[in-house]
């Protein structure tokens, strides 16, 4: 992803194009919860054979091996390669390099954990010690909430480092990841305990719950792109750079000799 880090703001480059985030990333995921929305109704209804259910539940988001689950470990693994690779190079160039890595490492970890699920591990235990139920029903969410608030408090300074428009682009993600991976989960568990997975508004919840956290990370991708086609590739100096069409010199000593050759 990253080529010649040894030249920051210059022979450094990052392989993510920000209107290619927009334009695939996000499409996909939108199509990615439709389809697993229509497969879980489907489901719910009835309407599917015995023998199809076991294949068409990969393509549901509620699914630990299915489809969406394996796009948004890959999805969250390209978030934590460009941030990775924004920490060497704001490293090597003097910049914020410490919470850009910090951000990459919070990434490997929900990374690893979408992959392998090791946040439900908690529920058991944590429900048996705190007797929770309804929208505390999935009960990791009483550890993860302390952990996000600890996580924004540490990441404070460095969010005040950035461009405004990064640390904007960086909130919107964060709310989006979190209101999805807390936030909806709470609504989810209080569905679960009521009526079970196979209900409509258990799936609703669930693949808003999924899409949330995919368009968290698909905007943390552009976010972090954008950051570093505006800052770091074209800003050796930690300036923001001009967007604007630069003109060529040679380009432009040709108009003066057209213009002179006229008069």
């Amino acid at each position: 992803m990253a080529q010649d880090p040894s030249e920051p703001g210059t022979g450094t480059r990052l392989v993510v194009d920000p209107r290619a985030v927009r334009r695939v990333v996000l499409p996909v995921a939108l199509l990615l919860a439709a389809a697993s929305l229509g497969v879980a109704v489907l489901t719910v209804a009835g309407v599917l054979p015995e023998r199809v259910v076991p294949f068409a539940a990969r393509l549901r988001v509620d699914e630990e091996r299915s489809l969406p689950t394996l796009f948004q470990v890959l999805l969250i693994a390209a978030c934590c390669a460009v941030a990775a690779t924004t920490a060497r190079a704001e490293r090597l160039r003097g910049g914020p390099a410490r919470g850009w890595r910090l951000l990459a490492l919070v990434l490997a970890g929900l990374a690893v954990d979408e992959s392998l699920s090791l946040h439900e591990e908690l529920t058991d235990p944590v429900r048996r010690v705190l007797g929770t139920s309804g929208a505390l029903y999935f009960s990791w969410v009483v550890v993860a909430v302390p952990l996000v608030v600890l996580l924004a408090v540490v990441l404070l300074p460095f969010l005040r480092a950035l461009p405004r428009r990064t640390v904007r682009a960086l909130l919107l993600a964060g709310a989006l990841y979190v209101g999805g991976a807390v936030g909806a989960e709470m609504v989810g568990g209080a569905l679960f305990e009521a009526g079970g997975k196979e209900t409509y508004g258990y799936v609703a919840v669930s693949t808003l719950e999924e899409l949330l956290e995919m368009a968290g990370m698909t905007v943390l991708l552009g976010a972090t792109a954008e950051h570093w086609r505006r800052h770091v590739a074209r800003g050796a100096g930690g300036g923001l750079h001009d967007d604007r069409p630069q003109r060529s010199p040679v380009a432009a000593e040709l108009r003066l000799a057209g213009a002179s050759s006229a008069r």
